[in-house]
């Protein structure tokens, strides 16, 4: 009959091997925690500062870049719009509230008013998921300027095959366009806003701008706060912790992009100077 001198000996190597195959187990979760999180990356909060932008063609472009970039890297879960600006174009301003829209079927998107979100500028806000504002920021201005430039007539120089085709039509004409885009944009800021506006669309249709804490009793946006409060609300609407951020301007200027979010010249009626009939979607500034 053999009888082990030592029992202990084979209890402790039993317990040893046990202890070898934990550590092993938790090494192999650790490393492919690691390699999951090197080859995909922790989830980020997109950040894309658009201060003081005038919406035109140009700065369209880049702002439809970066909402794209945002939309389309895997990474980002949500993003948030660090915005101000007093509007532009209306067919810009637009394909801006379109294309927030667009982003918000992927992500969450949150906006931060930091100073101005007027007229063109709060059509885009409107696509947001949700939306603060600073307090002494100014909201609203919803309408429409149409621009007619004085009818050059015809003359030896300029001969017109019909009577509006110097003009593209009568006055009274381009009057009912501009009535028919500001009955839209009315109704886009109705059923955005939902049951969160407290005004009637007379009320929206004045035209009249706000500051951020008015706004937010009016329910023309959701809620008073800063950029880091836009970014904590993304990041539990995404349901993401342990985030990153980034900086969608400075991933574009690294691609060579001349960002041209910069606020150019003054709003006052006497800067509208387009050759032809033109309709923006702006905050004009009191001469």
């Amino acid at each position: 009959m053999n009888i082990s001198l030592n029992p202990g000996i084979k209890s402790f190597g039993g317990h040893s091997t046990g202890l070898k195959v934990l550590i092993s187990v938790v090494l192999g979760a650790a490393l492919g925690l690691a390699i999951f999180l090197f080859l995909i990356g922790r989830p980020r909060v997109a950040v894309i500062d658009i201060v003081n932008g005038e919406i035109d063609t140009d700065s369209t472009v880049q702002m439809v870049r970066a909402l794209h970039y945002a939309r389309d890297e895997k990474t980002v879960k949500a993003v948030v719009v660090n915005l101000s600006s007093p509007g532009g174009g209306a067919t810009d301003s637009t394909t801006l509230f379109m294309e927030m829209v667009k982003l918000r079927e992927k992500k969450p998107v949150v906006v931060v008013v930091t100073e101005m979100a007027a007229s063109g500028g709060y059509q885009m806000l409107l696509g947001a998921n949700y939306v603060y504002a600073n307090p002494s920021s100014f909201v609203g201005n919803v309408g429409v300027i149409l621009y007619l430039p004085s009818s050059r007539g015809a003359s030896e120089r300029i001969v017109t095959s019909g009577p509006f085709k110097g003009t593209g039509g009568s006055e009274r004409m381009y009057l009912s366009v501009m009535q028919m885009l500001k009955d839209a944009f009315i109704k886009l800021v109705v059923s955005q806003r939902g049951d969160r506006l407290r005004m009637s669309p007379d009320e929206v249709a004045e035209g009249r701008i706000y500051l951020g804490v008015e706004a937010v009793k009016l329910g023309l946006v959701d809620e008073m706060g800063t950029v880091d409060d836009g970014v904590k609300k993304a990041a539990s609407l995404a349901g993401i912790r342990n985030y990153q951020l980034l900086d969608v301007n400075k991933a574009l200027q690294d691609q060579g992009m001349k960002l041209v979010y910069a606020r150019k010249g003054n709003y006052s009626l006497a800067s509208f100077k387009p050759e032809f009939p033109y309709l923006y979607y702006r905050f004009v500034e009191p001469r």
